[in-house]
């Protein structure tokens, strides 16, 4: 740059600008009486050469010569020694300006987020540092930075060290701890850090398990995976614990079906639940909650069906128990009556029951000798007397005196019967003239005799297995063959009042019943069971995430019913492709959730007995750049249906239309038509009919 000052005028000055004896092509600005040429110098070499100005004016010339100073400044060189390290090993960073030493030239070394690692003023800039493994891959940079006249240029290298060392796994690339739910779709995701790269392998159960293979999860997966990382270098090895979530299930194994308890004895309802979380479990019996896990003392009225549920957030699952209250021996009249008065040469059944569970044998003894029961023998006056039942069972024994007497017969249609010691008769229903006779007199009697029976009941007369329907009268149809009339008494298992017509069957009714039939030659017992069929309620309809839900989300709608005969699922979606159903088609799956996944979803419970419905409604979320799109195309649609419904609301109502109208009712009319074209006409929405007065 050249420039004069104090002309006139100025913008007539003229300059002439040579470096190294060659021209340079100037350009001139002029401000006042002042004028600057500059020109752009080319240099090939370092080194001090001339630069000449010669500025005229007229014939007014001046000169003037100023020496130059041509610097050379290549870029650094950046070296790393040893370039590959092993960690914890030194490494020396050197960063140098191999070329002539200039003044106010400044070297830094940097890493690549521009922190200054070292600064120097004098060449070479070493930095001495210890090689870690997360300097794997880390980038270096030497400046050089020069400062002339006022300016600053800068120059740089960069290098990229490598760093060698063992394999290891962390809970960033290894997690250590894992939740999955039973069902869903999951990765074993393991990997290593480590130079050479590092080879992954799990092993569970000395079963090697793919660490990037998506599986569908069973509980299977659960347990601990021993993770091995392996390079040139060494091996490291992380444990991985899975923990696999699933809905409740009630088994046999922790929820037995049947169960027996002891009469006063502390018992408590046996039933856990398998699931992850571990599921809470809920008992009813007879309609009221039951403490499952609450010891109480065992009583016959604990004796009946338990109706027991269990539920964690993935589902529930439901089990009945029966429970039989095991008790000692008890005797009763009607079973085993104090006297018994048989007639001399019948047959006849001694029977001496006793009530207790499990039943008790019964065995009664006379003078020394056990009497069989239960077995028609022919009377004989050696029956007669005073005998000893005892009813024994695991919980105990009873014991009662029994007297049995025998009548004579003598005389029937003309035929006398004299009983002797020993003596067996066959005798029918008739008329006997009986008479009496010992040392001190004689005493006569006209006896009408009806020959009676034990009562007998079988699968004809009472059947061993019925069905009630839930919400009618209780039909227990048992009767038993017998002279006289057998009195027929029948009693629930562990219920203290007998079966009762006027009450309405309910589910907690099924179970197992004792019909016993009675008159005064003895007893039979009959044991029936009995199911209640109900029809279907739906108890729960859950979804496994929190409303509403946000696009994208995959999630689950569980519908779980009460009835029996077990009920059949069915469903009413929104028609929509990323639909699944899993276990007995209660559960609705829906994978990535969408704009047509929102709507109603009704789950239907059916069986013989009938139907019940329960819906939820879904609504997914868009993302709001979506609905701000979709809501600025919806205004413009909705502008233009406007503007047309606002034409033919005038065509139609304004220019042909005016006048007075009667309404049909919509839904009766036989000109109704079903607004909603969508789907079939149900009877929910309907057109109007108007007509003109």
């Amino acid at each position: 740059m050249c420039g004069v000052a104090g002309v006139f005028p100025a913008d007539e000055a003229q300059f002439d600008l040579t470096f190294m004896g060659t021209g340079l092509n100037v350009s001139v600005t002029v401000s006042g009486d002042t004028a600057v040429a500059q020109a752009r110098v080319p240099v090939s070499d370092a080194g001090e050469e001339m630069l000449n100005c010669t500025v005229s004016l007229g014939p007014v010339v001046r000169s003037v010569a100023q020496p130059v100073n041509v610097y050379s400044f290549p870029e650094p060189s950046l070296e790393i020694h040893p370039s590959q390290a092993f960690a914890r090993n030194p490494v020396t960073v050197t960063c140098d300006a191999p070329a002539i030493r200039l003044p106010n030239v400044s070297l830094l070394i940097k890493d690549s987020s521009g922190k200054i690692l070292a600064s120097g003023d004098q060449p070479p800039l070493q930095l001495n540092l210890t090689a870690r493994e997360e300097d794997d891959g880390r980038d270096l940079v030497c400046e050089a930075v020069l400062a002339i006249g006022g300016k600053t240029t800068l120059k740089r290298a960069s290098v990229n060290l490598t760093v060698f060392y063992v394999p290891e796994m962390d809970e960033s690339t290894c997690p250590g701890n894992r939740t999955w739910v039973e069902g869903t779709h999951q990765r074993l995701h393991c990997t290593a850090k480590g130079n050479p790269k590092p080879s992954v392998i799990c092993v569970k159960d000395s079963i090697v398990h793919a660490v990037d293979k998506e599986e569908q999860v069973t509980q299977d997966h659960g347990g601990i995976y021993n993770c091995t990382a392996t390079s040139e270098l060494g091996a490291t090895v992380r444990m991985v614990t899975v923990h696999v979530e699933y809905g409740p299930q009630l088994d046999d194994s922790r929820c037995p079906s049947s169960q027996v308890w002891v009469e006063s004895e502390l018992q408590e309802l046996s039933c856990q639940a398998d699931g992850m979380p571990i599921p809470e479990v809920s008992c009813l019996k007879d309609g009221v909650a039951y403490d499952a896990g609450k010891p109480q003392k065992a009583t016959q009225s604990h004796a009946g069906v338990y109706h027991c549920n269990a539920t964690n957030t993935h589902g529930s699952s439901s089990k009945t128990i029966t429970v039989k209250v095991e008790y000692e021996p008890g005797m009763e009249d009607a079973s085993c009556p104090y006297n018994w008065t048989w007639t001399g040469g019948t047959e006849e059944t001694f029977v001496c029951s006793a009530r207790g569970s499990p039943e008790p044998r019964v065995e009664c003894v006379k003078d020394g000798v056990a009497y069989r029961l239960g077995i028609p023998q022919r009377v004989a006056r050696e029956h007669a007397g005073t005998y000893r039942c005892r009813a024994t069972n695991a919980h105990g024994s009873v014991a009662r005196n029994v007297s049995v007497q025998v009548e004579l017969v003598c005389t029937k249609d003309g035929v006398s019967y004299q009983l002797r010691q020993g003596e067996e008769i066959s005798v029918g229903s008739g008329t006997f003239w009986c008479n009496a006779t010992n040392r001190h007199g004689t005493t006569s009697k006209l006896v009408a005799v009806v020959v009676e029976t034990k009562p007998k009941m079988d699968e004809s007369s009472c059947p061993s297995n019925q069905t009630w329907l839930e919400g009618t009268p209780p039909s227990l149809a048992c009767e038993a063959n017998g002279t006289p009339t057998p009195l027929v008494l029948c009693f629930k298992e562990g219920a203290a009042e007998e079966v009762r017509q006027e009450q309405n069957v309910s589910r907690n009714d099924s179970g197992v019943y004792q019909c016993k039939a009675t008159n005064g030659h003895g007893m039979d017992r009959w044991t029936v069971t009995v199911q209640v069929e109900y029809g279907p309620t739906v108890s729960l309809l859950a979804v496994s995430t929190s409303l509403p839900i946000r696009r994208g989300t995959s999630f689950n709608i569980t519908c779980h019913a009460d009835g029996f005969p077990p009920v059949v699922y069915t469903w009413r979606v929104p028609p929509a492709s990323n639909l699944n159903y899993a276990g007995y088609n209660n559960t609705v799956i829906v994978t990535g959730a969408g704009g047509q996944n929102s709507g109603v979803y009704e789950c239907a419970a059916s069986n013989k007995h009938g139907q019940h419905l329960s819906q939820v409604e879904i609504r997914v979320e868009e993302h709001w750049l979506y609905i701000i799109v979709v809501v600025a195309i919806a205004g413009a649609a909705m502008l233009v249906l406007g503007g047309m419904a606002g034409v033919i609301y005038y065509l139609k109502s304004t220019a042909c239309k005016k006048g007075e109208y009667n309404v049909r009712d919509a839904e009766n009319s036989t000109e109704a038509s079903c607004l909603n074209r969508e789907r079939a006409c149900d009877g929910d929405i309907y057109g109007i009919q108007l007509t003109r007065t």
